[in-house]
C-alpha cells in the first residue's frame, strides 16, 4: 500500500505541481483547496503525511495541524509558507509540525522532507511496538513493572 499524503494549498497550480511530483515518486495523493475540505478528509480518511500552506482562505496551517493530530497524534505534518516568521515556525513546531518550508522551494527539497517525515513515523511506530513487547514480556516475567509520572 502506497503512502497516503494530503496536499493542501489555495494556489491550484502549485498544488498540482506538488500532486504531480509526489505520485511520480509512488505515493497515493489527495488534494484539498481549502482549510475546511482538508477537515473533512482527515475525517473521512487516513493519511501519513500532510502538507499544507500557512495561509489558506478559511483557516491556516496551523489550525490544519491542530486538527490532524487531534484525528491521529502519529500523523506527520509539513507547513510550507511564503512569509515566514518566527513565532509561527516556533508555534508549529511546538504543535508537533514535522517541518516548517519557506516558499519558493525545490520540489526536490519538498520530497525529501515527505521521504523523513514517513521514515520518522514509521520508526516511532517501531519504537511503540517494541516497547509495548518489552512491557509484556516484563510482566509475562514476573518483573516488577513501574512508570512515572514525570
Amino acid at each position: 500500500m502506497a503512502d497516503r499524503i494530503l496536499i493542501v494549498e489555495d494556489n491550484e497550480g502549485l498544488r498540482a505541481g506538488i500532486r504531480v511530483s509526489l505520485e511520480e515518486s509512488g505515493y497515493n495523493v489527495q488534494e484539498a483547496a481549502t482549510g475546511g475540505e482538508a477537515v473533512c478528509k482527515l475525517e473521512a480518511e487516513p493519511y501519513h503525511v500532510v502538507v499544507t500552506d500557512i495561509r489558506l482562505g478559511d483557516l491556516t496551517g496551523v489550525d490544519i495541524l491542530k486538527k490532524a493530530k487531534e484525528v491521529n497524534s502519529e500523523i506527520e505534518v509539513i507547513l510550507m509558507t511564503a512569509y515566514a516568521t518566527v513565532e509561527t515556525a516556533v508555534q508549529a513546531l511546538r504543535l508537533g509540525a514535522f517541518d516548517y518550508i519557506q516558499k519558493p522551494f525545490e520540489l526536490e527539497h519538498l520530497k525529501h522532507r515527505v521521504r523523513t517525515a514517513l521514515r520518522m513515523g514509521k520508526m516511532r511506530g517501531e519504537l511503540e511496538v517494541l516497547q509495548k513487547a518489552e512491557y509484556r514480556n516484563a510482566l509475562e516475567e514476573g518483573a516488577l513493572v513501574a512508570e512515572s509520572r514525570g
